[in-house]
């Protein structure tokens, strides 16, 4: 049965862009001998996630993408990514 009730979309750039940004940047972080700690996205990259991941964040397990904690970080704008480094 389609409803007929409005859903709010995320306009930035795609989950599948921010994923492939992180892929990016990760495997380069390894390819340099690097074993990143964690994930740096825009405020509204890291609000996607959460909601795409509501039911980890419930039950209290940190938001990761690639087995690896994200946080939001205000200066970056949105689909961008950075590397927390040891």
């Amino acid at each position: 049965m389609i409803s007929n009730n409005i859903i709010t979309t995320y306009q930035g750039p795609s989950l599948g862009v921010l994923l492939d940004n992180a892929r990016d940047e990760i495997v380069a972080g390894r390819n340099a001998g690097i074993e990143p700690i964690g994930l740096f996205v825009s405020p509204r990259d890291f609000e996607q996630v959460a909601q795409t991941k509501a039911r980890e964040e419930r039950n209290g397990i940190a938001l990761r993408i690639f087995g690896i904690d994200i946080h939001a970080e205000p200066d970056l704008p949105e689909g961008a990514v950075r590397l927390m480094l040891p």
